[in-house]
């Protein structure tokens, strides 16, 4: 096992497949001043992640094994948030008329995307049997010409590994064409036998397209090539929640006060009888979706067909309220949901560290014990949901770890032999 002391880039470059980098975070963003942000600033191409590396966030700095990583509660939460930024010059505001797309004019600099996930292995001695994996971060700022300002997933035609994102936060992203937290290219995920996701994150206030369009851009997660979208929430995303291609799904999830729509698939292709959208709350977006359906199963949204107020159709799929808590007929009962369909202005990352609201189904919920268990893989998606503790990890013997320093020799990352 090697460990080195490097800063972030100079790791990300000398990575080899198989190698683990684990990123410290922190407590406090804010440090003396409101001017001083304790952040990883991207460079303007944003970072670029290789093919079968597995980067990781959430530590203090004394853990020994990535579940020692201490959370507030929920799988993305971690108390030592470490923060991917591509606000490089840490100027960043709401425009409340433009918000964060290309006509705010404070967002020229900004990265590209904040990390690009490059999967094609084909240079490497395990040719599609490695995975990457983004694991413990909260990413944003990042402002894509085309597409994922986020995070860019890029797969190859021939060599393509899987990738994974797994407990990260993503806000205030955008991308002028799709995708605005994070896209994931046509090729991404098609050519492996492991399973490509993105599970138990919250993608919340990001933007894809243009100001004035009207269209399903994937505001949230755009998935062009092969991945499923599980455990995780996405809300109050501009233009769109989640647009899927027919090789993608929607698994235990939340799809909630997005613009335009919620979740679309990218062609026409999608039926209830072979849905892609599954024991999922899609609930208070402008519109189910938008332009094509990606077929529903045991899932709950208003627009369920049939009669009644407590209606289920031929699919499962269960009918509730466009209210939360209407106790005339099947409702959420969200604890505490946002309360608008739009991007949330309000929003301060630097005084909350996440937003407040939250998606879980009190007692009383139309859509508790409604879901298809057999739809859920544990073994693959872990045995917990977005409000759960981490999941148990194996054993990681024989890769390379990776200590990085960052600005001012303060210490950033480090593998699991200790922090020395």
């Amino acid at each position: 096992m090697v460990s080195t002391d490097i800063k972030l880039g100079n790791a990300l470059e000398q990575a080899q497949p198989g190698d683990e980098i684990w990123v410290q975070g922190f407590e406090e963003i804010r440090k003396n001043s409101v001017d001083y942000r304790q952040v990883y600033l991207a460079p303007k191409g944003g970072w670029t992640l290789k093919a079968g590396v597995k980067l990781y966030g959430g530590f203090k700095g004394n853990e020994t094994s990535l579940e020692q990583r201490a959370t507030l509660g929920k799988a993305y939460n971690f108390a030592c948030r470490s923060i991917l930024s591509g606000d490089i010059s840490m100027n960043d505001t709401i425009d409340h008329v433009n918000l964060i797309s290309s006509s705010n004019a404070l967002r020229a600099d900004n990265a590209e995307h904040v990390l690009t996930m490059n999967l094609d292995n084909s240079g490497s001695n395990n040719v599609n049997d490695a995975v990457s994996v983004l694991d413990g971060f909260t990413i944003v700022g990042g402002h894509a010409s085309v597409n994922g300002g986020g995070v860019l997933v890029t797969g190859h035609r021939e060599f393509s590994c899987a990738y994974r994102i797994e407990r990260c936060f993503f806000f205030n992203n955008y991308a002028v064409q799709n995708g605005g937290a994070i896209y994931v290219d046509a090729y991404a995920g098609k050519l492996t036998a492991n399973e490509s996701y993105i599970n138990q994150c919250v993608v919340y206030n990001n933007e894809a397209g243009l100001i004035a369009e009207v269209a399903n851009k994937g505001g949230g997660i755009y998935i062009a090539g092969k991945g499923t979208v599980v455990n995780t929430s996405i809300f109050n995303n501009e233009n769109g929640g989640v647009r899927i291609s027919p090789d993608a799904s929607v698994l235990n999830s939340t799809i909630a006060r997005n613009t335009v729509a919620g979740v679309d698939l990218t062609d026409n292709s999608g039926t209830n009888d072979n849905a892609k959208v599954v024991n999922t709350v899609v609930w208070g977006n402008t519109t189910l979706f938008s332009e094509f359906t990606p077929g529903f199963r045991n899932s709950s949204y208003h627009e369920v067909e049939g009669e009644g107020p407590n209606r289920v159709d031929n699919f499962g799929n269960v009918y509730v309220s466009d209210k939360n808590n209407d106790r005339s007929q099947a409702s959420p009962f969200f604890a505490s949901p946002s309360l608008k369909t739009s991007f949330d202005r309000d929003f301060n990352w630097l005084y909350n560290a996440y937003p407040l609201w939250n998606w879980q189904a009190l007692e009383g919920s139309a859509f508790i014990d409604k879901g298809q268990d057999d739809a859920y893989a544990s073994a693959t998606y872990g045995g917990y949901d977005l409000g759960g503790s981490a999941r148990t990890g194996g054993q990681r013997d024989g890769y390379r770890c990776i200590r990085v320093s960052g600005c001012a020799g303060r210490p950033y990352l480090a593998c699991s032999a200790g922090w020395k």
